[in-house]
């Protein structure tokens, strides 16, 4: 009955939480040489834990947003542990449209906030991703650093205050 309703909010919690430690053990051990096109000569055996698939999608995340890719792993880990119980990831965004639309704002602003301390083209992929690199390059451009520091850290607090306010209160309380 009750039991019985918590099932699939269990399974969804569960799934999330899997998801989110390959998703961190494919971060923490890719390496360019798993890859063929990035690397000659390339590791016949990738070195990565989840295997090619891991190596491939660590270097999409990377490439894409950069450090913020552990943002996600680390998010998600947070939302399966609110499945399940153990802990609670509430704020005060409602319905999930809105919660995935802040996520991504949320991601997407990480990723830039990085991008204007670490500006460098060649730091861009370890960093900020190309995301945050050309977001930064733009706030840069028009607000100065401070400007878009300042816009930047205002954005995430607002937006990790919509996505995880209970948490942080119970966090830091």
């Amino acid at each position: 009955t009750s039991r019985m309703k918590r099932v699939p909010s269990v399974i969804i919690g569960l799934i999330l939480m899997a998801v989110s430690v390959l998703l961190f053990l494919s971060l923490i051990s890719y390496g360019t040489k798993d890859l063929a096109a990035l690397s000659f000569p390339f590791n016949k055996i990738p070195h990565n834990l989840i295997g090619i698939s891991g190596a491939y999608l660590a270097c999409s995340l990377l490439l894409v947003f950069g450090y913020g890719s552990y943002f996600i792993s680390i998010y998600f880990f947070l939302l399966g542990l609110d499945r399940l119980g153990a802990v609670k990831v509430r704020g005060i965004a409602k319905g999930s449209l809105v919660k995935v639309f802040s996520f991504v704002l949320l991601l997407v602003s990480v990723c830039s906030f990085m991008g204007i301390f670490f500006s460098a083209k060649e730091d861009i992929y370890y960093h900020s991703g190309l995301i945050g690199f050309l977001l930064a390059s733009v706030l840069n451009k028009y607000l100065g650093f401070w400007g878009a520091a300042i816009l930047l850290g205002i954005t995430i607090t607002i937006l990790l205050w919509m996505l995880a306010g209970d948490f942080l209160e119970d966090l830091f309380s």
